[in-house]
């Protein structure tokens, strides 16, 4: 393991989340990046659970074009949660973007999510609010400045998604934001570039479009 990868497993054990002490799953991911470095990982091991069939049924409810989102280097996760609600999904910037800001609203279930992304350009782009208005408000705040970025994403999925957090390749872990109930979700070393899922009044299901990760 090169020394860089020693220096983020002892800041990444160190850390706590928001709520207490760092999910064991997410020590894991970390560690995996750590040791892994650049390798670029596909589906099997970012923990993408969802059958390929059922991943290509919700690309094409999105009227995602598949050949397209292999050309930018993007591939997406499983969807984590249920199939209530409406289909959203947004890619900006052809999987260029990096994540600056993600809004969550949350109470014993995620209520709603908005990202703010940074722009190949330079400029700052925030999409859809998709979900409802009920819960608290959380901010993330990325230090992209600093080559701060998302890396992960944790939470717990029932028929809805009970709560999300995520992870950076700092160490920086933020939440989990929501209730208890539900299984466990990690999606790791990943460059989360945008994401998809289903929305009614709350976040039924979420999923995260990859890209080619670099450190």
């Amino acid at each position: 393991m090169k020394l860089g990868a020693v220096v983020l497993v002892t800041a990444v054990l160190a850390a706590t989340t928001v709520n207490g002490h760092l999910p064991l799953s997410v020590q894991k991911a970390l560690e995996r990046f750590s040791s892994k470095q650049t390798e670029f990982v596909e589906d099997t091991e970012i923990a993408a659970t969802a059958s390929n069939a059922t991943i290509d049924s919700i690309l094409s409810e999105l009227n995602i074009n598949r050949r397209k989102r292999q050309s930018t280097g993007c591939f997406p996760t499983g969807l984590y949660g249920g199939k209530g609600g409406g289909a959203f999904h947004e890619l900006p910037d052809d999987c260029q973007a990096t994540i600056k800001k993600i809004v969550l609203r949350t109470g014993s279930l995620v209520d709603s999510i908005q990202v703010t992304y940074r722009l190949s350009n330079g400029k700052d782009y925030t999409a859809g609010y998709y979900g409802g208005k009920g819960g608290g408000k959380n901010v993330i705040n990325v230090n992209i400045e600093k080559g701060e970025k998302i890396i992960g994403a944790f939470g717990k999925t029932g028929r809805l998604v009970d709560n999300i957090g995520f992870f950076t390749n700092k160490g920086k872990v933020f939440g989990p934001y929501g209730g208890k109930g539900g299984g466990d979700f990690t999606v790791h070393l990943c460059s989360i570039r945008g994401i998809f899922g289903r929305v009614g009044s709350l976040v039924d299901s979420i999923g995260f479009y990859c890209g080619k990760l670099s450190c």
